[in-house]
């Protein structure tokens, strides 16, 4: 690989680096609007981390694109072949780009996959909510305590606002 490509391919590398490491800090934000209960800001959000994400998987298209012109024989990306093909003397330190880089999407990950468990669990919330300030019953009947001490289970047909 000639050094103009070799220095290309490193400017490209850290630009995934950057965009995965801006990618991870809308997560945070993300997290941290998510607990304020903004949604205005999370629709900034949203569409920022969008850009990013289409930005990300553009990237691995090259990359893709790259390994298999490279290569005699059409396989699956894998990055130990990116390493091998690209930097097979550890000489530009490929490697340590790519590890980086690994790492801030599996911390991605976990913080998108964290997110949306918030996200799910605040719109149960939410809805059990509503449907009690409805009056419709929620997935579960309210106990209550009878005459004798026995446990009893009671549905309400009324709304708070009649009651």
């Amino acid at each position: 690989m000639t050094t103009q490509a070799m220095a290309q391919l490193t400017t490209f590398l850290d630009g995934l680096i950057a965009s995965a490491r801006n990618l991870d800090a809308l997560l945070s934000q993300e997290q941290t609007i998510l607990e304020e209960r903004s949604p205005e800001e999370l629709e900034s959000i949203t569409q920022a981390k969008l850009h990013l994400v289409v930005e990300l998987e553009a990237a691995e298209k090259v990359l893709r694109q790259f390994t298999t012109t490279k290569s005699s024989t059409a396989t699956a990306f894998t990055w130990s072949g990116f390493i091998e093909q690209v930097d097979p003397q550890g000489q530009h330190g490929i490697a340590a780009r790519v590890e980086e880089l690994k790492a801030t999407l599996a911390n991605c990950q976990r913080a998108n996959e964290l997110n949306g468990a918030v996200a799910m669990a605040k719109k149960r919330f939410t809805e059990e909510l509503s449907a009690i300030l409805h009056g419709r019953p929620s997935n579960q009947a309210a106990e209550t305590y009878g005459k004798r001490g026995q446990k009893c289970h009671q549905e309400t047909s009324t709304t708070l606002t009649r009651a």
